[in-house]
C-alpha cells in the first residue's frame, strides 16, 4: 500500500497557531515602537520650537507664551495697544494683549490622538481646557532678556506606564522612574 505526502489536519492546526502567535507579538511590538517613535517626535519638535523661542527673544522685544489645551498647544506674542480709558473720558491707557502668532515655526501643534499633556506651574497642575477661551493669558511665558519661566510638561500615551516629562528651561526630559 502507498501513502500519500499530504499534511495530517494537526500539523496544519500546529502551524496556523505558530503563525498566530508570531504575527501577534511582531504587532504588538510594532504598535509599541510606533507609539515611542511618536511620543519621542513630540517631545523632541517641543523642546526644538521652545529653544527657537528662546532664540527669537533676542530679537523681539514682545514676550512669547504658549497655551496649553488638552489636545495641543499655540504659540503668543504679547503686544501692548492703547485703549480709550472709560473712566477718565479723552484719556488712554495702555493693556497687554495676547495675540496668535502667525510664524512657520511657532504655530499651533495638535497632538496625535491618544496622547495626553498634564502642565505643572510651580509643582501644581494645571487643568487644561479643549479650546482657548477669547481672551488668552498663556500658562508658559519667554520674556526678553530671561529664560522660560520655569515648568513641567508630562507627555504620556493612552495612559500607559510609558511617560516622559520635559523640565523647562533646562529642558532636560526625565523619563518615568528616573
Amino acid at each position: 500500500m502507498r501513502r500519500h505526502g499530504g499534511f495530517t489536519l494537526i500539523e496544519i492546526l500546529i502551524v496556523m497557531v505558530l503563525i498566530a502567535t508570531t504575527s501577534s507579538v511582531i504587532v504588538l511590538q510594532v504598535r509599541d515602537r510606533d507609539e515611542e517613535a511618536l511620543l519621542e517626535r513630540e517631545i523632541d519638535y517641543f523642546l526644538k520650537t521652545t529653544r527657537f523661542a528662546q532664540e527669537e527673544m533676542l530679537f523681539r522685544n514682545d514676550p512669547l507664551g504658549i497655551y496649553f489645551t488638552t489636545g495641543g498647544y499655540d504659540w503668543y506674542r504679547g503686544v501692548v495697544v492703547e485703549k480709550a480709558d472709560t473712566t477718565l473720558p479723552g484719556e488712554t491707557k495702555k493693556e497687554a494683549v495676547w495675540r496668535k502668532l502667525d510664524d512657520k515655526l511657532l504655530k499651533e501643534r495638535r497632538f496625535p490622538p491618544g496622547m495626553d499633556i498634564t502642565l505643572y506651574l510651580e509643582a501644581k497642575p494645571i487643568i487644561l481646557e479643549e479650546k482657548p477661551p477669547a481672551r488668552i493669558k498663556p500658562q508658559v511665558l519667554f520674556l526678553p532678556d530671561t529664560d522660560a519661566l520655569p515648568f513641567e510638561l508630562l507627555f504620556a500615551f493612552r495612559d500607559e506606564e510609558r511617560r516622559s516629562i520635559v523640565r523647562y528651561p533646562s529642558g532636560r526630559i526625565v523619563e518615568k522612574g528616573e
